[in-house]
């Protein structure tokens, strides 16, 4: 894995002459492979190593998925859905009652806003207008199916089965 990762690393020498859609794809491989090597093996050995205890994937192979639902509700970053649930949703759930909206805004919320500080840490710069051009984008969708694949999204998180 960290050989394909180099691999990826040395082709940003002839980005200039690369497609553009091929860039993004190298891009996201570039993406994932560094988050499965730095979270599966490095933050895992070190975590068996010192504790004596296995961290939970942070993925469930993303590149499998028949869909961006199935992709973000159940195969990328699956310890964020996990702690979003039980200290976002669960507390809404019981303050505001048992309605799905409240709780999918509460959820969307939190993650837009760790959105904007890890891109401000990163770069050391307030928001970029990609996020604002993303935030825009959101509010432009059509309110009835934004918020039912919104809740079908959300619903892939809101399961009481442990992450596998």
């Amino acid at each position: 894995m960290a050989a394909l990762l180099a691999a990826i690393v040395s082709l940003y020498r002839h980005k200039e002459r690369m497609n553009k859609y091929a860039l993004l794809i190298l891009y996201s491989l570039h993406v994932y492979l560094a988050l499965e090597l730095v979270l599966a093996f490095m933050a895992a050995a070190a975590a068996r190593t010192v504790m004596g205890m296995d961290l939970e994937p942070q993925f469930d192979r993303p590149y499998l998925s028949a869909s961006l639902r199935e992709f973000w509700g159940r195969r990328w970053n699956l310890s964020v859905p996990a702690l979003l649930r039980l200290c976002f949703s669960r507390p809404v759930r019981e303050r505001v009652g048992g309605g799905v909206a409240a709780r999918v805004l509460a959820a969307f919320l939190v993650s837009g806003l760790m959105h904007e500080a890890m891109i401000y840490y990163a770069t050391l710069r307030p928001r970029s207008s990609r996020c604002r051009g993303c935030a825009r984008l959101n509010l432009k969708a059509t309110p009835s199916k934004s918020i039912s694949s919104l809740k079908g999204i959300y619903m892939s998180f809101d399961t009481n089965t442990s992450i596998p």
